[in-house]
């Protein structure tokens, strides 16, 4: 038995220009696997200096009970309702600054936060607002 000499090396390098040029592309009558790491190689050397940042946070709540729509809509404050337009009643509020979005069906999607605390936050805002009295 032979002694462990630890894991095999592993070098990662960029495709070179002319491995590129020698993938295949799809035909009209041909199958392309989108799951080739061929499919996502890009053609170009990417910039490793970019740095995302979240812009936008989405999220949805289930209230766990029907609304009425026109109800919210007459009673609260900065709300919507074109039943004609779109099937659900648009709500903003100013802090944070974010859109909801009320179904009938008790879902709503908040939109425009710019972190998961600021989500919660105007979701529980929303949610409160409609239901009082």
């Amino acid at each position: 038995m032979s002694e462990y000499e630890g894991p095999p090396s592993v070098s990662l390098s960029a495709p070179s220009l002319a491995d590129l040029q020698s993938v295949p592309t799809p035909g009209p009558s041909s199958y392309f696997s989108m799951n080739s790491p061929a499919a996502f190689t890009p053609s170009t050397p990417m910039d490793h200096g970019i740095e995302p940042t979240i812009q936008n946070i989405v999220s949805t709540v289930n209230l766990g009970c029907r609304l009425d729509l026109k109800k919210i809509a007459l009673n609260a404050r900065n709300a919507e309702y074109n039943p004609k337009r779109f099937a659900a009643v648009i709500m903003r509020i100013r802090e944070p600054r974010t859109t909801a979005l009320l179904f009938n069906s008790g879902k709503m999607v908040c939109t425009g936060a710019k972190s998961e605390d600021e989500s919660r936050l105007a979701a529980r805002k929303y949610a409160r607002s409609y239901s009082r009295p």
